[in-house]
């Protein structure tokens, strides 16, 4: 499922093709940091579960999930009256909660989670401890968090101690 600044360029660039409208303005809800968030989680285990499965099924599936999903958080949100979309104006929509004419959009933007978003995410690591360098060490390491995104350590002599150190990397 896509993020919320997704959506935004996405209902941006949907206008461009089919309303014509070429001012680029997209639009979304806080309602999608929940939804999307939560999608991301379920489609990961749900991921987990199909990993040895043929690429085409798993998107069929993906698809599916992502229609049970938002046709779920659709119908709930409009019982309440806080629905942010409507695709009532679409030939194949379900009361204006689900279209599917989205349906290649949502494989696509499921395969985009599993290949990118949720691979690379698994692989972060949170390394948090104290540490005493070297200055070979320091070098290594400083070169190590430059390539694997990390910020630089500048200025760090031998011997000195790294105190309380919180890093994220990816593995």
């Amino acid at each position: 499922m896509p993020r919320p600044g997704v959506t935004l360029l996405f209902t941006a660039l949907w206008d461009v093709c089919v309303k014509r409208d070429r001012r680029l303005i997209g639009h979304s809800s806080v309602w999608a940091l929940p939804m999307y968030a939560a999608a991301l989680l379920a489609l990961e285990a749900l991921g987990q579960r199909l990993r040895r499965w043929p690429l085409p099924l798993r998107a069929l599936i993906y698809t599916a999930f992502i229609y049970q999903w938002e046709l779920t958080w659709g119908a709930g949100l409009s019982l309440v009256g806080a629905c942010p979309w409507d695709y009532s104006a679409f030939r194949f929509n379900f009361r204006g909660v689900v279209t599917l004419e989205y349906a290649p959009c949502w494989a696509a933007a499921a395969l985009i989670a599993e290949k990118v978003v949720i691979k690379n995410t698994l692989r972060l690591r949170l390394e948090l401890g104290k540490k005493t360098c070297t200055t070979g060490q320091v070098i290594r390491n400083a070169q190590t968090q430059t390539n694997s995104g990390w910020s630089k350590l500048q200025h760090v002599q031998r011997g000195q101690v790294i105190k309380n150190t919180l890093r994220l990397r990816l593995e």
